[in-house]
Parts: structure tokens; C-alpha cells; sequence
């Protein structure tokens, strides 16, 4: 265990237990684990209480949870919850019903190891961790676009299902990519690629406590561009039957077996939202040129800074773009001063095209290659690759000239 922990720095781990026999036992799991930097906090009173300052907070936190005592576990999940907490929690109990594991599951924890504590269990557990950590550190993971909408019918899954087309090309080399259909109640991502899957989101919905890489990877639909789909459930399901932390866990899921991963958001906001765009390395906010379209995205954008997900980078995607004025839309100067920033790409409307793709479910190259909204579009993504830390490199030498700053 210790030779395949090669972090570049040692991992620290606080474990709140509630016996002296479960100190024991994780102490004696983790005995000439010399990257593991333990502390022990027991508490036999019962007060677990899970405070911490961000300069004392643990990689790891170990919590000894009773099946019997729901204010331990509506802690831990208060705690998940925290948007600056980003923390690994293992749970553990002695007494622990399946509705706990599975409520801890949903809330967030990265593994639930049974009492008594052997050595294998904690230490394969805090190895996964670990690998997770040391993937976060050295840029490895996949990058993780979202797509969000400023109002239905602007475009956004369209857009999704072209930029993930559009990737490979605009990378200049064969990659990985997947969308995440999350819009539960009306996505349309398998249907637009003509993808009948036997699995959907809603089989983790139904089951979190068995979402694991491999049963993830068994999930995803197969397009014939390469491109992998976890499909929409085939019925409308509430978007709040998605736990926040099992939402969390599937972007994080995708992002380790994926070189790009996008997500199709619905467009009301739901519990598990903010936790899937604070994983997001670029957010695509897409609107059309109308007055509805503009005050939608404003409110998505001031949502985004009420989250406190405001770190998290922006472009502004203003699609079906006519150049020209049509009944309803607004002018592109107008739209900018209404939005209060700048619209970074232009993507032109090509509804007859678009329209082909989607009933072949092709993509546009495949219908016609080097037309003006496939050419748009992955100068969109190329642009996009550019701006995320760890992927310039793909895009190297690919240019994008249709950014509005430098298209005028």
C-alpha cells in the first residue's frame, strides 16, 4: 500500500471515532503507512460536532457513525454540503443499516467501511482517495464543460452534442469524450444521436449506493463517432430525486475515464446543481438574440454569483444568429449592454442542416463537412480548450477568429 501512495506530499486524515476499540482498529490499519498523517480524535460522549478551520482541515476524515443516531449522519451531510468544504470523508459503523450506507452514499462520502475495521478495507479505501487526490494535483483528470440554458428551446443540447463532435478536430488528436445528459425531465441527447439505451441516469438515481467505475462505464451508450452518452431517464423523474453528492460523484466519475466530459443541465436549478458546476472547468451560457433570452441569462448569471461559483470561467454563446434582424430579436450591442458583458461566440442559425443532423443522428461534419456552423462551432470549442488550464495544448495551433472581440 505505502509504495503505490506516491503523492508528493503526505495525506493527513482525521478520525472522529466513538470507541476506543475503533481507535484501535484504525490505528492498527494504518500502522507503517508512512504517507498517512493520522490523528484521532474520540469521542466516547458523543458530541460529533464537525468543525473545522480551512487551515487545519484534513485530506481525509474518518467518521464513526451510529445506524442509530440520524443527527451523526445529517452532520456528515451538513458538512458535505459546505461549498468550500472539499474534503474526503469515509464513514464506518459497527451497526450501520443499508438506508445508512446508502443516505451516506447519496450524501457525498467516497466509501463506507464496515466494523470491525480491517486493515485491507481502510487501506483500499484511502488508496482510491489517494489516487483521486494525486489526479487533482497533476491535471490528469478529464476537463468537465456544462452547458446551461437561459431558456428552453435556445439551442443548448444541440450545441452540447456538436461541441463534443467537435472536439476531436478542433484537439487535433483522437480523445475521449462523453456527454451527461442531467436535464432528468426532458433530455433529449440519445435521442438527437439516434442512441436507444438500455441504462440511464435514472438507474443511478434508483441504486447510488453501486455507482462505481466500473458499474459507470457499463452505463454509458456507445455513438458510432466515439463519442459516449449517459442518456436522460426514458420517464420524466423530479430533478430533486438526484442527491447533490451523487451528482458530484458522477461528474467525478466521468472526469477520471474521459478526456472531456460535457453536461446537459436542466434549466431550473435543483439541489445537486451547484455542486456539478463547482466541478466545472468552463461554463457555456447559451441565449438567443431575443429580450426573453437576455433576461433569462442574467438572472443564470447572477445565480451563479449567488452559489458563489463565480470562479468558475464564463463564455457567453449567443446562437441561431442571423446577422440580420428578424421579428423579436435585438441588436447585438443592445443585447451586450443588457447583459452586461461582452457575447464571446457567435454561432449562426442553419436550421435546415441542423435539422438533417438531427434526424440521422450524425453529426455536422458527417452531413457537411467546413459549413459555416460546423466551422463555427469548433472554433467555439477550440476557443474553449484555450482558455482551460491543462488543455491549451490541445488546441495548439488550431487559432479562433470568430470570437466577437476579434470578428468586429
Amino acid at each position: 500500500m505505502s509504495a503505490s501512495l506516491t503523492n508528493p506530499r503526505r495525506l493527513t486524515m482525521t478520525a472522529f471515532t466513538r470507541s476506543h476499540k475503533a481507535s484501535e482498529q484504525v490505528a492498527a490499519a494504518l500502522a507503517g503507512i508512512e504517507v498517512v498523517s493520522l490523528t484521532i480524535d474520540e469521542r466516547t460522549g458523543g458530541d460529533m460536532s464537525l468543525q473545522f478551520a480551512n487551515s487545519h482541515r484534513p485530506d481525509i476524515l474518518f467518521v464513526d457513525v451510529s445506524g442509530d443516531e440520524p443527527a451523526a449522519i445529517a452532520r456528515v451531510e451538513s458538512l458535505l454540503r459546505q461549498k468550500d468544504v472539499d474534503m474526503h470523508v469515509i464513514a464506518s459503523g459497527a451497526d450501520a443499516t443499508m438506508d445508512t450506507v446508502r443516505r451516506l452514499m447519496r450524501a457525498g462520502v467516497a466509501d463506507f467501511v464496515p466494523q470491525p475495521i480491517s486493515r485491507s478495507d481502510l487501506l483500499s479505501s484511502i488508496e482510491a482517495i489517494a489516487n483521486r487526490i494525486k489526479g487533482l494535483a497533476s491535471g490528469s483528470e478529464g476537463r468537465v464543460f456544462a452547458f446551461l440554458k437561459s431558456g428552453g428551446g435556445v439551442g443548448a443540447t444541440t450545441l452540447a452534442v456538436h461541441a463534443a463532435s467537435a472536439i476531436p478536430r478542433a484537439a487535433g488528436r483522437p480523445v475521449r469524450s462523453a456527454i451527461l445528459d442531467l436535464d432528468l425531465q426532458y433530455g433529449r441527447v440519445a435521442l438527437y444521436l439516434d442512441i436507444v439505451g438500455k441504462t440511464s441516469a435514472a438507474d443511478i438515481i434508483h441504486s447510488p449506493e453501486r455507482l462505481d467505475p466500473v458499474l459507470f462505464s457499463a452505463m454509458m451508450s456507445h455513438h458510432k463517432s466515439g463519442l459516449d452518452v449517459l442518456a436522460a431517464p426514458s420517464e420524466m423523474v423530479p430533478l430533486e430525486a438526484l442527491e447533490p453528492g451523487v451528482a458530484a460523484n458522477i461528474v467525478d466519475l466521468a472526469r477520471q475515464q474521459y478526456d472531456f466530459v460535457l453536461l446537459d443541465l436542466p434549466h431550473d436549478w435543483a439541489a445537486w446543481t451547484s455542486a456539478v458546476l463547482g466541478k466545472c472547468d468552463l461554463l457555456f451560457l447559451v441565449l438567443q438574440a431575443n429580450v426573453g433570452a437576455v433576461r433569462q441569462a442574467r438572472r443564470q448569471i447572477k445565480a451563479l454569483a449567488q452559489e458563489g461559483l463565480s470562479h468558475v470561467p464564463l463564455v457567453v454563446v449567443l446562437n441561431r444568429y442571423r446577422g440580420r434582424l428578424f421579428h423579436g430579436q435585438i441588436r447585438l450591442k443592445e443585447l451586450q449592454e443588457a447583459l452586461g458583458r461582452p457575447v464571446d461566440f457567435l454561432i449562426p442559425n442553419d436550421f435546415k442542416l441542423v435539422y438533417e443532423a438531427l434526424n440521422r443522428g450524425a453529426s455536422l461534419a458527417e452531413i457537411r463537412r467546413w459549413s459555416k456552423i460546423e466551422r463555427r462551432i469548433r472554433d467555439m470549442v477550440t476557443g474553449a480548450l484555450a482558455r482551460v488550464p491543462g488543455a491549451s495544448a490541445l488546441a495548439a495551433g488550431q487559432g479562433y477568429s470568430h470570437e466577437i472581440r476579434s470578428a468586429g
